[in-house]
């Protein structure tokens, strides 16, 4: 199995859903389990839904920070997301923010764009992912892509391993 970990608000209250890949073949993958006071979601896929694919496809996988990562004001971190439906771009940027008005994620200064929500945000130093990219600010009606919220890699953590219990529990 392959598992993705992304953005609650990107499958909504799906529980099917179309992933486009590099090579715009379309697989679909199943919501294992959702969040959405977290806003994260993690999602399946089956590896035989890669049999269509081209037969160079590479699946690319990111290491997670440990669970004890410590942050810390103007982390350098890179965000990478999908914007406008393009390929994935990486956009440089800080950790400006240990916990923002709605609660306990995290902001940083690197450009988010419409479409990065539920990409990894990394470690510039270490290249581990440290969080996942959940929303921009809009003030005053204008989209403000350098103030983005992030989910911490300690919220991850937790949410995945909320998802190993109820695993154990079925």
């Amino acid at each position: 199995q392959t598992y993705i970990l992304t953005a609650a608000h990107v499958v909504e209250n799906q529980s099917i859903v179309d992933i486009e890949l590099y090579d715009l073949t379309n697989i679909t993958a199943t919501v294992v389990i959702t969040d959405t006071d977290k806003d994260l979601a993690l999602i399946r896929i089956n590896r035989d839904c890669f049999a269509d694919a081209r037969n160079d496809i590479t699946i690319y996988s990111a290491q997670l920070a440990s669970q004890d990562y410590k942050p810390y004001l103007f982390t350098p971190v890179w965000a990478v997301g999908c914007s406008l439906g393009l390929k994935p771009r990486p956009s440089f940027g800080h950790l400006s923010a240990l916990c923002d008005l709605c609660g306990e994620n995290w902001e940083i200064s690197a450009p988010i764009l419409p479409g990065n929500s539920g990409g990894p945000v990394y470690d510039a130093r270490t290249y581990e992912v440290i969080g996942i990219a959940v929303w921009v600010k809009i003030c005053q009606g204008q989209l403000v892509t350098t103030m983005a919220g992030v989910v911490p890699i300690q919220t991850v953590y937790e949410f995945l391993n909320h998802k190993e219990h109820q695993d154990h529990k079925e």
